[in-house]
């Protein structure tokens, strides 16, 4: 990395440059108390570059877009966090390429943890419950389809 050298010239009217001021760079903890169990350290709310914090979700809840239920993020020097820090409910997606019939219609509205859904497979398959229920590792059973015999 080349080191960038800051000449300043001595004027009439005052310098020829400003003087440059560095700010620290850090991270604001944002996170809602929905969902979260624990934060640790607790009660920090500021966060210098490479600090980090230990979020724990609920038993019905895990951390966006990791399906995790706790997870250590650090605090990046651009002041971002490495990975959202919110907890969300926990919830199944529409079950696409399982071959169930209209699936859009059968799994729509509530997807939340625990619910249970009816379905019909496509031509072809069968159902191999007589319902789905929605699991922290998506629909159970899986598959929701099986080839007929």
């Amino acid at each position: 990395m080349t080191s960038k050298i800051n000449y300043r010239t001595c004027k009439s009217e005052g310098w020829s440059n400003t003087v440059l001021v560095c700010e620290e760079v850090t991270c604001e903890l944002k996170t809602t108390k929905l969902g979260v169990i624990s934060i640790y350290p607790e009660g920090k709310t500021i966060f210098k570059a490479g600090e980090k914090v230990m979020i724990t979700c609920s038993e019905r809840h895990w951390l966006i877009f990791t399906k995790e239920t706790s997870k250590l993020f650090t605090c990046l020097n651009s002041g971002d966090w490495d990975h959202m820090t919110e907890c969300a409910e926990i919830s199944c997606e529409v079950p696409h390429n399982q071959h169930v019939y209209y699936p859009s219609g059968y799994f729509r509205r509530d997807l939340r943890l625990g619910v249970k859904k009816t379905y019909r497979c496509e031509s072809g398959y069968r159902e191999t419950a007589k319902e789905a229920t929605c699991t922290r590792d998506g629909w159970t059973p899986n598959p929701l389809c099986a080839v007929a015999y």
